[in-house]
């Protein structure tokens, strides 16, 4: 992976609060053990507006888009946990179309999850 040019479609994505740079490293450990790998660092500047699952759609997005044949985003079910969510990325859905498909939804949940709170 190029962490610079991940990186830079991350950063293209202006995600509020967040700034992205590429990070090589070498592992210690691993299938990779010894060898330089590219990756990719996180500065977080504002962590009042940053979106962690809009972040990890946005990458999964990235990673897909840049590396179709190595990232196998089907192994993300078990991160994402929802097979809508899956098919709408597997699809091309930009990452901020899906977080505004679930506003129905979180309205809903939040509605009932307020009935169970112990102090209003």
């Amino acid at each position: 992976m190029n962490g610079d040019e991940v990186a830079a479609g991350l950063n293209a994505r202006n995600l509020p609060g967040l700034r992205f740079a590429g990070q090589p490293f070498i592992p210690i450990a691993g299938l990779y053990s010894g060898q330089r790998c590219g990756g990719v660092s996180i500065k977080i500047t504002d962590r009042f507006k940053v979106r962690s699952i809009r972040v990890g759609l946005e990458i999964a997005a990235i990673l897909q888009k840049l590396y179709p044949k190595q990232f196998e985003i089907s192994k993300m079910i078990e991160l994402v946990g929802n097979s809508d969510t899956m098919q709408q990325l597997q699809s091309g859905v930009a990452p901020e179309k899906i977080v505004s498909s679930w506003a129905d939804s979180l309205t809903a949940f939040d509605q009932v999850r307020r009935k169970y709170f112990l102090y209003k």
